[in-house]
């Protein structure tokens, strides 16, 4: 069960943060249930942006679609696409309470009707650089007047009947969504959803062991992608289906590729920022931007929502109880074999890049 906490890519290498691992090599067998197609296109044009000429696009009605998968550094995009947005003259809208979007709204032919459960507008930035709402339900017509780059906690999928008002003809999206090591992601969870209580160093640990072993009892595994990286009526349809968590990663990995999103990595932001500046600052004018996502302690970084208390510290201290580590890794397996396989695609998309764009749009972590 045992298996290697990713830190750092380095060229086909994975290597672990001290402390945390044996430093072992575990790959998920069960990756291969759903291997990557060999036809896979792993570049990139859309949406072909300059942030000097804000009418240059690969595509009049191209889109950029920030799907925040939780804890995996959405809030820190969030804040970086509006600063975006301010200086290139892109229309940039923030969504929240959207992951359990419905069919209804989806399709509703009305583009006033407002997206349900509850989808929220946190924050939207227009073309002409002006905060034009801020805490609004949402609507596709919002989206179709307004919005050039969409981020937040939506599922893919939400293309799906917009078109856009300038164009008048259906969005090109881009995706993109970034994924990060299971271990970490789930105790940087645990820390966030908890962070009223004001855990000292020990009582997070503890209180976190006890979830732990709580989810194994009941046999509750954990994939936290499931709810972004599925259509709403995918959802539906495991629903009714009662769709087994093997079947959730194979639908997951499908949809990376089928749609294809840009795979970023936590544990690589550096070339992960690459990717995304090779489609939206394609002249490279927003380079000081974009290092400041790579370096959080330069100068005008604008890393969000950073934990007092350390993960890896965390990580490395549950690995010490044996049988409480076994445990984790169990309830984690299913996301483990979607890392390991957005991994793969990830290598293959910045091996693209550089391909296309030499060093261009690389940059390297401090």
């Amino acid at each position: 069960l045992e298996r290697q906490i990713t830190a750092t890519i380095q060229g086909n290498s994975i290597s672990a943060p001290s402390g945390a691992s044996s430093g072992k090599v575990v790959e998920s067998k069960d990756v291969d249930k759903y291997s990557i197609p060999s036809g896979y296109d792993p570049s990139f044009i859309h949406p072909g942006w300059t942030c000097s000429s804000p009418s240059r696009s690969t595509s009049k009605s191209a889109k950029l679609i920030f799907v925040h998968v939780f804890k995996t550094a959405g809030s820190t995009f969030r804040t970086f696409f509006h600063s975006y947005g301010e200086k290139c003259g892109r229309g940039v809208s923030t969504i929240i309470q959207c992951s359990d979007l419905t069919i209804e709204s989806l399709e509703s032919p009305n583009p006033d009707d407002y997206w349900k459960p509850d989808c929220q507008i946190k924050k939207a930035l227009s073309r002409e650089k002006e905060i034009i709402v801020k805490r609004e339900k949402l609507t596709r017509g919002h989206l179709q007047k307004h919005a050039d780059i969409v981020i937040g906690h939506l599922p893919v999928g939400i293309h799906e009947n917009w078109i856009d008002d300038n164009s008048g003809e259906q969005v090109v999206p881009q995706y993109v969504a970034f994924f990060r090591e299971p271990i970490v992601k789930f105790v940087s969870g645990r820390l966030f959803v908890h962070q009223k209580k004001r855990w000292t160093f020990d009582e997070a640990v503890k209180s976190i062991s006890v979830d732990i072993r709580s989810r194994f009892k009941a046999g509750n595994y954990y994939n936290g992608y499931k709810k972004y990286l599925s259509t709403p009526h995918q959802k539906e349809d495991a629903k009714k289906y009662k769709q087994s968590e093997e079947e959730w990663v194979r639908l997951i990995m499908r949809n990376i590729v089928d749609m294809h999103v840009i795979v970023g990595l936590v544990e690589n932001m550096g070339e992960s920022v690459g990717l995304i500046q090779s489609i939206i600052d394609t002249d490279e004018e927003l380079t000081d931007d974009f290092k400041g996502l790579v370096n959080p302690n330069v100068s005008g970084s604008i890393v969000q929502n950073q934990s007092k208390l350390s993960s890896s510290k965390i990580v490395a201290t549950l690995k010490e109880d044996k049988e409480v580590w076994n445990m984790l890794n169990e309830i984690l397996k299913y996301e483990f074999e979607v890392y390991d396989f957005a991994v793969q695609v990830h290598k293959l998309q910045v091996k693209e890049m550089k391909k296309l764009h030499g060093k261009r749009y690389s940059f390297s972590s401090s």
